[in-house]
């Protein structure tokens, strides 16, 4: 019993303070858990829920962000401006492989 409590998330109010990472290692854990295939049909389906929950709440993390970047990259019209991403030095793509 004790191992259930220690892998499911915190109450429903500690959702929205969770970080995108710890939602993604969340999803993470639930797909290797379903990948081994060694599990109940009903610990299956409830580890399944719980990863779309996570991947909820992944997207919702995301989408956020992406209004914060467009809202920061308005000009002063406010007409939104798009222009491609680019890494400041040192963070290019060299270590995007690693």
């Amino acid at each position: 019993m004790a191992a259930k409590a220690k892998s499911a998330p915190g109450p429903a109010g500690d959702e929205k303070s969770r970080s995108f990472e710890q939602h993604l290692e969340d999803l993470e854990g639930v797909v290797a858990e379903l990948e081994k295939g060694d599990l109940p049909l009903e610990e299956s389906i409830e580890r399944y829920r719980k990863g779309l929950a996570s991947l909820r709440s992944c997207y919702e993390i995301l989408q956020k962000a992406q209004r914060q970047v467009e809202e920061l990259t308005r000009d002063v019209r406010g007409a939104l401006s798009t222009r491609p991403f680019e890494a400041p030095e040192g963070e290019g793509s060299a270590g995007a492989g690693a």
